[in-house]
């Protein structure tokens, strides 16, 4: 199974940064789904590359901060040529980008 993780903290409310991941996740094509936790799973389909991915998105805050984890993970491929880290850093490129509009 092929995965990558990415966590980064930034000095935002946590409201931002939910509406920043949603906008991005519309822009790139994923899907959103929500846990009961309030986790955001984002799900690509499958393509000529790739069997389909999903990132787990975790959006806590941590005092003043608020902290956003991601973890890609194609779990149906053991090898992914790096496109799970790909898709994390598209993903929170893309998110800063909406931070920063």
């Amino acid at each position: 199974m092929a995965n990558a993780q990415l966590e980064i903290t930034y000095d935002r409310p946590r409201r931002h940064l939910e509406e920043a991941v949603h906008v991005a996740l519309e822009e790139l094509g994923y899907d959103e789904r929500r846990d009961d936790e309030g986790d955001i799973l984002a799900v690509s389909g499958m393509s000529w590359a790739s069997w389909g991915e999903e990132i787990a998105i975790q959006i806590a805050e941590r005092g003043n901060s608020t902290c956003v984890r991601y973890e890609s993970v194609a779990d149906r491929q053991f090898f992914d040529w790096g496109k799970s880290r790909r898709n994390v850093r598209e993903l929170s490129d893309e998110v800063e980008r909406r931070l920063l509009a």
